[in-house]
């Protein structure tokens, strides 16, 4: 990664951590793009470079956290995953999904909560129903 890019995909972590930030505060309808650019510690302009408003950067931060999480859901193999839990044996697929989730915990317990998007937890379901059902 060069130099730009690196600057980039931090500027943009930085604007999505804002949000969640912003969100556990004032929820999701309170946000504005000038507390975004405060709390992540760049100005508007900036902000605009990368993305054109707060529903943007949801989205974005929405993707990647059920991106990441069916990157490893793909891996869980249900009948595998029946006998190894069968035997009383942790499974280990299921583990890493929810290291995943737990690493990621701040981000899933913000927009599944009541200030966050409705409209997640069924895009969450999906991920699961279309790689295990």
């Amino acid at each position: 990664m060069s130099v730009h890019e690196t600057m980039n995909y931090e500027t943009k972590q930085a604007i999505k951590k804002a949000l969640l930030i912003q969100m556990e505060e004032v929820g999701f309808q309170r946000v504005t793009v000038k507390n975004l650019a405060l709390t992540a510690n760049i100005n508007r302009g900036t902000f605009y470079i990368h993305y054109q408003d707060k529903f943007e950067v949801m989205e974005d931060l929405q993707q990647e956290l059920l991106s990441g999480l069916e990157s490893y859901v793909k891996k869980v193999q249900p009948l595998e995953a029946f006998h190894t839990l069968q035997n009383g044996q942790l499974y280990q697929p299921f583990v890493v999904v929810i290291h995943f989730i737990k690493e990621h915990a701040t981000a899933f317990r913000v927009i599944l909560g009541e200030q966050g998007s409705p409209d997640f937890s069924k895009r969450m379901k999906k991920v699961f129903s279309d790689n295990l059902l």
